[in-house]
C-alpha cells in the first residue's frame, strides 16, 4: 500500500504510520530527525465506461521522524518519478539519481534539505543506468553500480566528473558497494576470486587511486 512506517529500534514497536503515501524511495537524514521520499499519487477516472488511472501529483516530501508531521512538499519533474534519493553526509542537502538513456546521460540533482529547493544539477556522462550507490563519508565521491552490475563507476559529487570506471563480464558482477572509513578503498559485494565458471568468492575490496 506504499505506506511509511517508523519503528522503535529498542522495543520493536511501531511509532507511527502513514498509509497510501505513493512513496517510491526514501532516506533518513544523518541526524535521524527527518525522512524524505519521492512519491507519485494517482487517481482513477471513468472514461467511456472504463476505469483509468492517471497521475494526480508527484514530487518529494519530508516528514518529522518523531511524529510523522509533514515538513514540506515540492513538485518534481516527471523524470524524477522513480529516482532513488540520498542524503549527503552533512545533512544539508540530498540528491536524486535519475537514470539516463541512449540519448541523454544520467543526472544527479541536488536539493536543499531545509525546504526541498533545487541546489544544482550535474550530468553524469557515460552513466546509463543506476543500480546500487555508495557515498564517501566526506561527501565528495559517489560510487555507482550499473543496473545489471557489469560496471562500477566513481564520480566527483562536486562537479559530476567521472573519476574511475571498472567493467566486468558475467558471471562476475558488482552488487552493493561502500567506502572504507579511510576513503582509500571501496568494498562490498564486488568481484572477488574466480574459483570456477559460476562461482565468485566475495566480498571483495578494491583500492581507489587519486
Amino acid at each position: 500500500d506504499e505506506s511509511l512506517s517508523v519503528w522503535n529500534l529498542d522495543k520493536g514497536k511501531m511509532k507511527w504510520q502513514l498509509k497510501d503515501t505513493g512513496l517510491k524511495h526514501i532516506d533518513v537524514s544523518p541526524d535521524g530527525k527527518t525522512v524524505v521520499g519521492t512519491f507519485i499519487e494517482y487517481e482513477k477516472t471513468e472514461i467511456d465506461g472504463k476505469t483509468r488511472r492517471h497521475v494526480k501529483n508527484r514530487g518529494i516530501r519530508a516528514w518529522d521522524l518523531s511524529d510523522g508531521t509533514q515538513r514540506w512538499h515540492v513538485q518534481a519533474d516527471r523524470q524524477f518519478r522513480a529516482a532513488p534519493i540520498f542524503y549527503l553526509p552533512d545533512g544539508n542537502q540530498f540528491f536524486l539519481l535519475v537514470d539516463g538513456s541512449d540519448k541523454k546521460p544520467a543526472s544527479l540533482v541536488r536539493f536543499h534539505a531545509a525546504d526541498g529547493s533545487p541546489a544544482a544539477r550535474l550530468n553524469l556522462a557515460g552513466l546509463d543506468s543506476v543500480g546500487t550507490v555508495g557515498i564517501s563519508s566526506d561527501g565528495h565521491r559517489l560510487a555507482v553500480t550499473e543496473f545489471m552490475g557489469d560496471a562500477l563507476t566513481m564520480w566527483n559529487l562536486d562537479d559530476g566528473e567521472q573519476l574511475m570506471r571498472i567493467d566486468v563480464e558475467f558471471p562476475m558482477s558488482f552488487r552493493t558497494v561502500a567506502f572504507s572509513p579511510d576513503l582509500d578503498r571501496v568494498g562490498g559485494t564486488v568481484p572477488g576470486i574466480k574459483k570456477d565458471t559460476y562461482h565468485i568468492i566475495g566480498p571483495g575490496v578494491l583500492p581507489l587511486t587519486p
